[in-house]
């Protein structure tokens, strides 16, 4: 059976106060397309479909939309579990409803009312209960257990032990859903959490300590795949632990987004392959010294980038240069002044009056590139200009 394990949607997020949705319609169109091509049997959302507990109206209809689409008309099975970002409970107001289209709406522990679920679908929910379902692909069986999101404090109190460690009360409250893995099934776990040794990017690694971090040796061993969402950069750890990362990009530096597609049977996973989503932007951060130097660097951009920009200059930005770049370059989301330090030879806190030649030239210099002149090119002009002189 094929399956795409995708998570982190974020529907509704924005980067500096800019709207994202039209981005993330064509990240949600290509992902459908995905798994069009794949011909996948099941489709698994780790968590945070939305950016917000509260998204808007039209975040939401994007997400309708989307799963319905996902669904093929009811014959590809959607799973679905809650994030952090969402609320379980509005996530899972439609899950009546969506169960009759073969979608499936994790949001708590609570079985899946199979009375429901499309009995007629290629890839359809012959089993639930509390923290699991049991899904027949044609002659191949799938078990899928799960946990959403639940907070730190009230998983150790559904497990029934405030003294427990965080993993401790995440593998009491797995263990139910993951007695259902059988011999004769692809057993997967999805969750979304934090997992000790994944990798943060620039800030190093989940470790033990810190907050929500769960240790492997608390996921369920018996599991051939594990698919977790939280974590926004594409990663494998260990041998069978993956987050697919975000669709979509919140920040600079994250991995470009993508999804998994994963083949297996009940003899275990065969291959996990990343796809990346081409439709979603990356961001970059751009430092130039001047606003000349702007003009050129974002000149060289791609509109398939979101520029984060910070200028590097000796004094304040003017109201019509800013103006001027963000007519001119659509993608730039920012733009910071980093007001340097005052050179020695700028003799900034001086009026021109008092200014001798060289720091007259290297003001004027500073204005036109925003940047110091090399010491040589300022003795060339100072002996130019005494040519100059001599000749008055």
């Amino acid at each position: 059976m094929r399956i795409i394990h995708t998570a982190d949607w974020h529907l509704g997020a924005k980067i500096e106060g800019q709207d994202r949705l039209v981005e993330q319609e064509k990240i949600m169109g290509e992902l459908c397309q995905i798994c069009d091509e794949q011909d996948a049997n099941i489709v698994i959302v780790a968590g945070d479909v939305f950016h917000s507990r509260q998204p808007s109206s039209e975040a939401e209809d994007l997400f309708f939309r989307t799963i319905e689409r996902l669904s093929s008309r009811g014959d590809r099975l959607v799973f679905i579990i809650s994030g952090n970002h969402d609320d379980a409970k509005r996530l899972g107001a439609s899950k009546p409803l969506a169960e009759k289209h073969n979608i499936i709406l994790a949001t708590s522990l609570d079985g899946v009312d199979i009375l429901f679920t499309k009995k007629d679908a290629r890839n359809r929910v012959i089993d639930a209960g509390k923290g699991y379902i049991k899904v027949k692909c044609a002659d191949e069986e799938c078990v899928i257990a799960f946990l959403p999101y639940i907070s730190q404090a009230k998983c150790k109190q559904m497990a029934g032990d405030a003294n427990f460690e965080y993993g401790e009360a995440v593998s009491k409250l797995a263990i139910e859903g993951c007695s259902h893995f059988s011999a004769d099934a692809l057993n997967i776990f999805v969750s979304h959490l934090f997992v000790v040794g994944a990798s943060l990017g620039e800030r190093g690694e989940v470790r033990v300590g810190d907050a929500c971090a769960v240790e492997q040796k608390y996921l369920p061993q018996n599991a051939h795949y594990i698919a977790l969402g939280h974590l926004h950069r594409a990663q494998r750890i260990g041998e069978n632990i993956f987050y697919p990362g975000a669709t979509i990009e919140l920040r600079v530096r994250d991995n470009p987004p993508s999804v998994f597609s994963i083949v297996g049977d009940k003899e275990g996973v065969k291959t996990v392959k990343t796809i990346p989503l081409k439709s979603a932007n990356r961001i970059r951060a751009i430092r130039v010294n001047g606003v000349a130097n702007a003009y050129r660097e974002l000149s060289l951009s791609s509109q398939k980038e979101l520029i984060m920009l910070t200028i590097a200059s000796g004094e304040p930005l003017k109201a019509s240069d800013i103006k001027e770049l963000r007519r001119l370059f659509p993608n730039l989301i920012s733009i910071d002044l980093d007001l340097k330090p005052v050179s020695k030879m700028g003799g900034a806190n001086k009026s021109r009056k008092e200014m001798d030649d060289a720091e007259l030239f290297v003001e004027f210099y500073k204005s036109q590139t925003g940047e110091i002149p090399p010491q040589g090119l300022v003795n060339m002009f100072l002996e130019c200009r005494s040519n100059i002189d001599a000749t008055d």
